[in-house]
Formats: C-alpha cells, sequence, structure tokens
C-alpha cells in the first residue's frame, strides 16, 4: 500500500485495485482480483514523499520520474517501458496533474517536472498502439482554476489522440 503523511488520496485508487486497502470492500464488487503492481507504469510521477517513493519502487512498479532539473522524454522512456513487457489489459489512469506547472493552473497540485502538452499527446497516442486498453480515465482536474479551459482542451485533446490510436492499432473500428 502507498502511504504518505501528506494524505496523497491519488495513491489510494491503486492501492485498493492492488488490493492492499479496502480489502473488505473490494471483495464485495464481483470477480474483483487484485491487480499486480508489476504491470503498473507510472508516467510523470514527482513530488511525492520518501516513503511513499520507497513504497513504489518495493511494489515492483515502473516509473517515469518527472524531473524539475531537466526535461524528460517521457514518451521515448514510455515506450522502452511498453516494449519491455505486455501490459495488457491497460488500465489508463490520466490525472491531469501530471501536467508541468508551466502548463497552466490543473487543480492546485501542479509542480515542475511534468510532462508539457506534446508529451502528453505523444504518451496518449503510443499505449492503444501497444498495450490493449481496458479503460480509461481522466481526473485530477479543476476546471474552476484559472488556466480551466485551457488545460480542458488539452484534456479533450489527449483523449481524441487516445481514441484516434486505438482507431489506428484496430481495437476499436470507425463504421
Amino acid at each position: 500500500m502507498i502511504t504518505c503523511l501528506i494524505g496523497y488520496l491519488d495513491a489510494m485508487g491503486m492501492s485498493m485495485l492492488n488490493g492492499k486497502s479496502w480489502e473488505t470492500i473490494a471483495k464485495t464488487i464481483p470477480g474483483f482480483r487484485p491487480f499486480k503492481f508489476n504491470k503498473f507504469v507510472y508516467c510523470g510521477l514527482r513530488e511525492v514523499c520518501d516513503e511513499s517513493k520507497q513504497q513504489v519502487a518495493d511494489c515492483g512498479a515502473d516509473v517515469i520520474w518527472g524531473n524539475p532539473e531537466k526535461k524528460v522524454d517521457f514518451a521515448a522512456e514510455l515506450l522502452k517501458q511498453l516494449k519491455k513487457r505486455d501490459y495488457s489489459p491497460a488500465l489508463v489512469h490520466l490525472d491531469l496533474d501530471v501536467l508541468d506547472e508551466s502548463v497552466g493552473k490543473v487543480n492546485g497540485y501542479e509542480s515542475a517536472g511534468g510532462l508539457h502538452e506534446d508529451d502528453l499527446m505523444k504518451s496518449m497516442e503510443l499505449v492503444p498502439l501497444n498495450a490493449t486498453p481496458k479503460s480509461l480515465t481522466v481526473c485530477s482536474f479543476n476546471p474552476n482554476t484559472e488556466d480551466g479551459d485551457k488545460v480542458a482542451t488539452i484534456g479533450v485533446r489527449a483523449v481524441v489522440q487516445f481514441m484516434t490510436s486505438l482507431l489506428k492499432s484496430g481495437a476499436l473500428k470507425n463504421e
């Protein structure tokens, strides 16, 4: 379970999916089986406490860490990870606050070292071409921020990029 004294609630969903928290409630979900973290890729993770960083390392999840000191080629690193092993079925979870703080105000939790708009578009294109997505979740966005329209437009473009890539991969049919 990923925990942190600062109350990092975004990790709770991943912890539940992994079967490490809310076990009793999770068992009431028909067909629920915990996912192993060795099939998880975090792209753009940053600004987490040392305890959470260690827990991510210990559980075996692959991470493409954001870096406020130097630009990361997120798409190239993601492609390397996707080529290493089969991540299908892929549960794609896009927290819009993965965007670098220079892109705009997302929800008040943005920070330096994240993905820029072009990084996000390339990454959203790569996933369906290299894994079979089972779901797409888009979250961690407050439209009432000063950059709400800008971030919403980026989010919509990312979803369109993902769907276009699904069409290109043959997973969806354009009829």
